[in-house]
């Protein structure tokens, strides 16, 4: 046994000791867990981030699909159908067999009934522009605790039958 501690300690001043001092450690410490606890938070808000970014989408593809929908329809109908408030527009979009809720794959109708997905679609003239109206499609969702969010698509239409050409662009 003396001969293995002679073998331990050869080569270094007597007294002197192997290891780590408590300062050493205790500085170690301090910088790993400046380094890491940004690091976890980064790992622990992710999923959430995910779960947003999923909603986001979903809600742009719901107000595209509308866009798309209701964009091709001439001018006239537009301002008929979705020129006249909030309520008009959902009983349209709840009347439609394309974009109304049930026409939806099931997934994302579940998603849609649990986040509280709700969807208008407006139209307005272009104020001192005879001819010209912006279709305005809105897509609201809640997520738990924090403000509803939003998001707005919107694109100006063309009355092509006061300019004397075809009713289709």
């Amino acid at each position: 046994m003396k001969a293995a501690r002679e073998l331990a300690t050869a080569g270094r001043a007597p007294g002197e000791r192997r290891g780590f001092s408590l300062l050493e450690i205790m500085v170690t410490v301090v910088v790993l867990s400046v380094a890491l606890i940004p690091l976890f938070d980064f790992f622990g808000s992710a999923p959430k981030r995910a779960q947003l970014t999923m909603h986001r989408a979903l809600a742009l593809t719901l107000a595209s699909q509308l866009l798309e929908r209701y964009r091709a329809l001439p001018y006239s109908s537009l301002k008929e159908t979705f020129g006249q408030g909030e309520e008009k527009s959902k009983e349209a979009l709840a009347a439609d067999p394309i974009v109304r809720w049930e026409a939806m794959p099931p997934d994302t109708r579940q998603l849609v009934e649990t986040y509280h997905y709700e969807r208008d679609v407006v139209f307005e003239d272009v104020p001192g522009e005879p001819g010209l109206g912006l279709l305005k499609v809105y897509v609201r969702w809640k997520l738990g605790d924090v403000p509803p969010r939003e998001i707005t698509l919107a694109r100006v239409v063309v009355d092509y039958t006061r300019a004397g050409q075809p009713t289709t662009p």
